[in-house]
This record gives structure tokens, sequence and C-alpha cells, in this order.
């Protein structure tokens, strides 16, 4: 599930992205190549000051203390 092509699979339907959010960088980085949108998800997804949902630049940390 955490491989960026399996989220990739999951997120796209028909051909269109679904703009999940997922907590992980190389995901944004992966669709971002095909769809623009996530550049701009993935700077909203990884602000630090993001207090909507937890983000791949602290979910690791907060989820297992790394």
């Amino acid at each position: 599930m955490t491989d960026p092509a399996v989220m990739k699979r999951v997120s796209v339907h028909d051909g269109a992205p679904q703009y999940l959010m997922f907590p992980r960088l190389s995901f944004y980085e992966e669709m971002e190549k095909e769809y623009p949108i996530y550049t701009k998800l993935k700077m909203i997804a990884g602000n630090k000051n993001n207090r909507l949902f937890r983000t791949y630049d602290t979910f690791m940390e907060e989820t297992y203390g790394n």
C-alpha cells in the first residue's frame, strides 16, 4: 500500500485523479508527473503548519516516534 504505483492506482479512476491526500512524499512526486495539481497538493500536505491532517513531513515521527 505504500508503493507510489499502488497509491496511484487507488487514487485514479477512469483516468481522473480523485485528489486523495496521502502521507507519503513519494506519492505526490509520482502523481505530479501526470497531474500537475499534485505539485500544489504536495505543498499543502507538506506544510508543517498544516493542522488539518497529519502530513508526510511529520507523519512518521507522530505515528512511530522516530
